[in-house]
């Protein structure tokens, strides 16, 4: 029986109340496997299950198989997916999807009251891992993005592919990565558009931490960054190749560096249209009565280019003075960025070991000495290209190996690591980034 369709007569209010508050309480029935605890979490296997997290927003889940979302496009009017949890239901269990995807989730709601995603919040002491939304399709207001809304907790080991679009600090994966917020070897793979958007994160807040992740594709906004739109905490090991497009200010792999925030040990190989733009990043914080923003150990190589404002080849404005040392041996490719500067260097320096002083060279980069920039702890490695796909760029391509135990950024120099066997099967060298969980 609907409670709308119940007809009290005069005297009968008490039993209205008491039948309302019993009907409130009965236990939310789930088709899930498990008792959501951490020994035996409940066992998703369909969208409908994973739609139903809702009901228990504190519990211990696993995904026991590739969920197929495609019909969430057809849910709720045309909005498709409701994000899970809210400002007071937020997220506070485990989220485990053992190395499953889920494909085509559809979000169309541009007039939700901010943080459109998967979960909408999530919690200190929370943790979502191993899982990749593959081929998304999602639109929001403010605060959007594809797996989490406001993040106070840990990712790790995910991935996100598709399209996301929506306002304020939208970012691929993680619209605002908070103060105790963790993103760990994880990456996004497609277009962003917003803003102030970022190809991974839109904002990370404070002290929030974006560790050992990257992202490819493109960014369209207002201030744009290939990685995040905005920094006040750490980025360190990772990189961006997301082309940017900026109305105002865009960098290659930040926006803007804002007080306090430290890039160390990245680069950026994207391109860079804006008004003003910088290969690293368009804004560095700075200036008497300021903390500093810092970039340390990191390079540029993607073509900057500016309609009107500033233009630089690792950053396009920065208030910082010289005792604040804000920029700590960086550096920029000053024949593929188009810019000049005293970072600058040529091609064949950027290529050289000598060139990087007082970087690591040990446990966080590598190097082919006159043929590739500095990587990520650079290994050899042969796989047959039909797995991975075909490289195009004549320079360099980057294709995603195997996101369980490896997280890839595959080098393709042509056509000087091509071999074409008699089967047209190519194969090329590989200078992967091994999982840095394994190292750090």
């Amino acid at each position: 029986m609907r409670l709308a369709s119940l007809r009290l007569r005069e005297g009968e209010k008490v039993r209205k109340t008491i039948l309302i508050v019993c009907l409130l309480m009965l236990p939310v029935v789930f088709s899930m496997t498990g008792s959501g605890t951490v020994g035996d979490p409940y066992i998703i296997t369909s969208v409908n299950d994973l739609q139903n997290i809702e009901n228990d927003v504190n519990a211990y889940y696993e995904l026991g198989s590739n969920i197929d979302a495609s019909a969430t496009s057809g849910w709720n009017g045309g909005t498709g997916f409701i994000p899970i949890g809210d400002s007071i239901n937020k997220f506070s269990g485990q989220f485990d999807g053992k190395g499953y995807d889920i494909t085509d989730l559809f979000m169309n709601n541009p007039s939700h009251d901010d943080y459109v995603a998967l979960f909408e919040y999530v919690i200190f002491g929370s943790e979502i891992k191993n899982v990749g939304l593959v081929d998304v399709n999602i639109t929001g207001l403010s605060y959007t993005g594809a797996l989490v809304g406001s993040n106070n907790g840990t990712i790790h080991n995910s991935y996100v592919t598709g399209n996301v679009t929506g306002g304020d600090y939208t970012g691929g994966m993680v619209s605002w990565n908070e103060r105790s917020g963790i993103v760990n070897n994880s990456y996004f793979s497609g277009n962003v558009t917003g803003l102030f958007i970022g190809g991974l994160v839109g904002r990370n807040y404070l002290t929030g931490m974006i560790n050992n992740s990257f992202s490819i594709g493109y960014v369209n906004g207002d201030f744009a960054g290939g990685l995040v739109s905005s920094n006040d905490g750490i980025i360190s090991v990772c990189f961006s190749n997301s082309d940017v497009i900026a109305i105002s200010g865009g960098g290659g792999l930040a926006s803007q560096n804002g007080e306090g925030g430290t890039i160390i040990n990245c680069y950026a190989t994207g391109d860079v249209n804006a008004n003003s733009g910088g290969g690293l990043v368009f804004y560095n914080k700075g200036g008497d009565f300021q903390t500093p923003s810092y970039i340390i150990n990191s390079y540029a190589v993607g073509n900057v280019s500016c309609s009107g404002g500033s233009c630089g080849g690792i950053y396009a404005v920065s208030p910082c003075w010289g005792y604040q040392n804000c920029f700590q041996d960086v550096f920029f490719d000053n024949q593929t960025t188009g810019q000049t500067g005293s970072y600058g260097r040529t091609t064949e320096e950027m290529k050289k070991q000598s060139t990087f002083t007082n970087w690591d060279f040990v446990d966080i980069w590598g190097i082919e000495e006159d043929v590739t920039y500095p990587l990520f702890g650079l290994v050899t490695e042969v796989y047959y290209c039909g797995q991975l796909g075909i490289c195009t760029d004549n320079i360099m391509c980057l294709i995603i190996s195997s996101l369980k135990y490896f997280i890839g950024m595959i080098l393709c120099i042509q056509p000087i690591f091509w071999v074409i066997l008699a089967g047209g099967i190519g194969l090329v060298i590989l200078f992967g980034m091994k999982s840095l969980s394994e190292k750090f």
